[in-house]
C-alpha cells in the first residue's frame, strides 16, 4: 500500500507526521520539539518539521539497522503495521517553506540538497516541507489523528489496540553463526508471559548468556532503544524455548517482509 500523492488544496494544511506510539509523549510534553540540528554544519539552528502532504509524509517513514548493520528505510507498510502511523495538524505560525528554512537554519546547503534528493527518493517532494525555529507548542495544535484501515481518525488515548490486546514488542536476539542478530518481534501477553515464565525457569537452574543460550530483551520503546543493550536484559531461552517461542515468530516475519517487497 503506498500513501495517496499530494493534491494542491486552495488552503494549505500542515502535519507533524510521527509514529503512532510516539503521540502520547509529545501530547505530555506539549510541544512538537526540535530535531536535532546537523553534525555537518555547527552553527545550524534545529527545526520542528511539518509536511503540507495530505496523507503522509514520506520522509517520516523510519528505519531501522538490517542484518548486516546498514541503515535502511522500512516501506509505508511496514512502518504502518509495525509503528503505526500518527500525526497532528498545526497552525501556520512560525512556519517556512523548505527554500526559506535552510537558509534560516544556516543549514550546510550542500548536505541540504542531499536532503532533498534522499527525500525524493523516497517519495518526498521538498515544496511540501515547512520548518519553525522553534518548538511547536500545544496552542499551536488543530487536531491529533491516527491513521485506521487507511482513514485518519481522531487520537483517543483511552483507545489503545495494542494495550487492549496486550501487545507488546520485545527485541530477541537471534542466533547466529559468529554473533547474534537483533529482530523486532510482537508478542502478545500470553506469548510474552511465556517468554518470561522461560526466563524464570532458566534462572532457577542458573542459566545465562554465557553459557550459550539465546539473549532476549524487552524493550519499553523498542524501536528507539533497539540496540544491544545489557542492563535491559530480562530473559534467555534455551536452544528448545527458542524454537517454540521465537522462531515461528521471527518466520512470520520474515515471510512478510518477501511478501512487502514483491
Amino acid at each position: 500500500m503506498r500513501p495517496n500523492k499530494y493534491t494542491m488544496s486552495a488552503k494549505p494544511q500542515y502535519f507533524h507526521y510521527t509514529p503512532e506510539y510516539r503521540i502520547k509523549e509529545i501530547i505530555e510534553s506539549g510541544e512538537i520539539k526540535l530535531a536535532e540540528p546537523s553534525v555537518k554544519a555547527p552553527n545550524e539552528k534545529a527545526c520542528a518539521w511539518v509536511s503540507t502532504n495530505p496523507f503522509w509524509e514520506h520522509t517520516a517513514t523510519k528505519g531501522k539497522a538490517n542484518d548486516k548493520g546498514d541503515y535502511q528505510h522500512l516501506t509505508f507498510q511496514e512502518h504502518k503495521d509495525w509503528l503505526g502511523c500518527a500525526r497532528i495538524e498545526v497552525k501556520a505560525v512560525g512556519l517556512n517553506a523548505w527554500s526559506k528554512v535552510k537558509h534560516l537554519a544556516n543549514m550546510d546547503l550542500t548536505f541540504a540538497k542531499q536532503m532533498e534528493v534522499t527525500g525524493v527518493h523516497m517519495g518526498g517532494n521538498p515544496l511540501e516541507w515547512y520548518g519553525s525555529l522553534k518548538p511547536i507548542k500545544k496552542e499551536n495544535w488543530i487536531k491529533i489523528e491516527v491513521l485506521k484501515e487507511g482513514q485518519w481518525i481522531e487520537y483517543n488515548p483511552n483507545n489503545d489496540e495494542a494495550k487492549a490486546q496486550g501487545l507488546t514488542f520485545v527485541s530477541v536476539i537471534l542466533p547466529a553463526p559468529n554473533e547474534g542478530q537483533m529482530a523486532l518481534l510482537l508478542f502478545t501477553k500470553n506469548e510474552l508471559e511465556q517468554l518470561v515464565n522461560s526466563h524464570n525457569e532458566n534462572s532457577k537452574n542458573n542459566l545465562n548468556p554465557a553459557n550459550g543460550f539465546y539473549s532476549m530483551w524487552q524493550e519499553s520503546d523498542a524501536y528507539h532503544d533497539i540496540d544491544l543493550n545489557p542492563h535491559r536484559l530480562t530473559g534467555v531461552l534455551t536452544q528448545e524455548q527458542y524454537d517454540i517461542l521465537v522462531k515461528p515468530k521471527y518466520e512470520e516475519l520474515q515471510a512478510y517482509r518477501k511478501q512487502a517487497q514483491k
